[in-house]
């Protein structure tokens, strides 16, 4: 087994560091997401009852009363949905806490 050459950690220390700040980006802009479906969830009961609603960069992007229709739908059209907030619209808001 070959050791690692200055520039071999160099590149990897350069790519963790990036996908910490990929990662970092992904989860703000997924918190993001999360706090506008909080706001809107009110909005969100008059407009789509009892649909599963797909938000991304705080808009909704896609709904369906089927969640894996809705979800093959938006991998189609985005590719990956790693940031995407989808959930489903209860007419009765319900909340778990863990």
């Amino acid at each position: 087994m070959r050791e690692m050459s200055q520039s071999d950690e160099t590149r990897s220390k350069t790519r963790d560091t990036l996908t910490d700040k990929i990662d970092i980006k992904e989860y703000k802009a997924f918190n993001k997401n999360f706090t506008f479906f909080h706001l809107k969830y009110d909005d969100f009961k008059r407009e789509y009852p009892n649909e599963y609603v797909a938000i991304d960069n705080s808009s909704v992007v896609g709904h369906d009363k089927n969640a894996e229709v809705l979800i093959q739908r938006l991998k189609e059209k985005w590719g990956d949905l790693g940031a995407f907030v989808i959930e489903y619209i209860s007419p009765s808001r319900v909340e778990l806490i863990l």
